[in-house]
């Protein structure tokens, strides 16, 4: 009964995992649509203008879709060692 409960929870782990990534995947996106809009302003804005307002908001975004990228990352290698656990004690859980 025990390794049903492990398996259970195995796959709840690695479903959390992989929404937690595709939630991340559409993030990234938005963000890069994001800034998409910010160079759309840079052409349309003189310089000086542009710099004052929008490069403090850059660096912002810049830095949350590294985030976003660290958490894609840590979520597939979680689910990386997961799937190892479970390759090596299939048997067991079987």
């Amino acid at each position: 009964m025990e390794d049903i409960k492990l398996y259970d929870y195995l796959l709840k782990l690695n479903t959390f995992l992989q929404r937690q990534n595709n939630l991340a995947s559409r993030m990234l996106e938005q963000e890069q649509k994001f800034l998409e809009k910010f160079m759309e302003a840079r052409a349309a804005l003189p310089p000086p203008i542009f710099h004052v307002i929008f490069d403090p908001i850059m660096e912002i975004v810049n830095k949350r879709i590294g985030i976003m990228e660290e958490m894609r990352e840590s979520s597939q290698e979680l689910i990386m060692h997961s799937q190892e656990f479970y390759d090596q004690y299939k048997g067991i859980v079987q």
